[in-house]
């Protein structure tokens, strides 16, 4: 076995086999052994049920131990979505951009391909964000998800120390009760940042953050923050949030939400008398809109669904795969906007993140097991 170290991980190359393979090398850290060990058995369980490549689920080859380390080997792939957006900002205009509403209509396609076959296992994936949704073929526009290491099962006793801040559905945050559908909600997050470039929660603390989502998708409804554990200790009263004083904690700083709307803060420009209505084909064909204008309608309208507050009004993966975003058929002006040309998508030699390494450039090759 070939081996070399890059930036973000291992790769090696077996003698036997012309396969590169990404090496995820664990610290000597119990806490991190315990969890690796738990995220083989999920990926061992994960693969067997499917074909990794049909569900875009990462393929695990194989795992071992070497001076005193778990080793985890799996395909190699190219950027995560988060390096590959940073790469091509920091180009400053000489790469053409990526996120085009026909490459995130694919994107979120695959993602949740991915998301409803876990959540048909019993698994919920509690870390979607960009890091780990990791680009296969460039050109093609091919992702999958990775990293399972905070994957639970749905009859798991749940925590509230899941999910990136950012990406925290708000009954997590609330200390409410939660199911699959809290992945729904961060991917509906990560598919707004990338169109933007912004991250649409920030989190400067939790409060912060919750008055973010209040200002942008409305008031907290009332039967979510009842049920939840942890409502008081950031929500004085209905759209009013505090967090405490570091430096007097019988003080506390109060926290009104800036009102804004979901279109605005993903800068979408529709005519005044379309904003708030979804468009449908017979609208395109009367000539009440252009088609352009009917994609963009259809993007605001899923991320609205997918960003629903109340959970249990939430739409699932499976649902989402059922929405007319991503229902609608690819027009040939579309899918030749998805196409990506080869040298703007080589690899940017950043830190990819599991699964990913350097030296990753993308032909239209088919291979069973990369698209490198």
């Amino acid at each position: 076995m070939k081996s070399r170290l890059s930036e973000s991980g291992h790769q090696a190359e077996s003698e036997d086999v012309d396969v590169w393979t990404c090496l995820k090398v664990i610290k000597n850290n119990k806490d991190y052994y315990d969890q690796s060990l738990d995220e083989i058995k999920l990926l061992h369980y994960i693969n067997s049920h499917c074909n990794p490549d049909e569900k875009n689920i990462l393929k695990m080859r194989d795992f071992f131990y070497y001076k005193e380390h778990l080793v985890i080997v799996t395909e190699l792939l190219c950027d995560n979505l988060y390096a590959f957006g940073r790469y091509i900002n920091d180009s400053k205009g000489q790469l053409a951009p990526y996120f085009t509403l026909p490459r995130l209509k694919r994107i979120s396609y695959q993602v949740m391909i991915a998301l409803d076959y876990i959540h048909s296992l019993g698994l919920i994936h509690c870390d979607i964000k960009p890091e780990n949704i990791v680009i296969k073929s460039y050109s093609r526009c091919q992702v999958k998800l990775i990293d399972f290491g905070a994957t639970c099962f749905v009859t798991d006793k749940l925590t509230t120390y899941i999910q990136s801040r950012s990406y925290r559905a708000p009954e997590v945050v609330l200390g409410g009760l939660y199911d699959h559908r809290i992945d729904v909600w961060s991917y509906g997050a990560v598919l707004a940042e990338l169109y933007t470039g912004y991250v649409l929660f920030q989190s400067d603390s939790v409060a912060c953050m919750l008055a973010r989502i209040a200002g942008v998708l409305g008031p907290l409804p009332r039967s979510l923050l009842s049920a939840c554990n942890n409502t008081k200790e950031y929500i004085l009263a209905e759209n009013f949030f505090y967090e405490k004083s570091d430096s007097d904690e019988m003080r506390v700083k109060v926290i009104l939400p800036k009102v804004t709307s979901l279109r605005e803060r993903l800068h979408i420009e529709l005519p005044v008398n379309l904003a708030d209505t979804v468009l449908t084909l017979d609208d395109v064909k009367i000539g009440l809109c252009s088609s352009d204008e009917r994609d963009l309608s259809l993007f605001l309208d899923f991320i609205r669904v997918v960003l629903k507050l109340d959970y249990r009004h939430r739409v699932s993966a499976g649902d989402c795969l059922l929405h007319d975003w991503l229902v609608d058929t690819y027009s040939e002006e579309q899918e030749v906007l998805v196409q990506y040309n080869a040298d703007n998508g080589s690899n940017s030699g950043k830190d990819g993140g599991e699964g990913s390494g350097n030296g990753c450039s993308d032909t239209d090759d088919d291979h069973d097991d990369h698209d490198k």
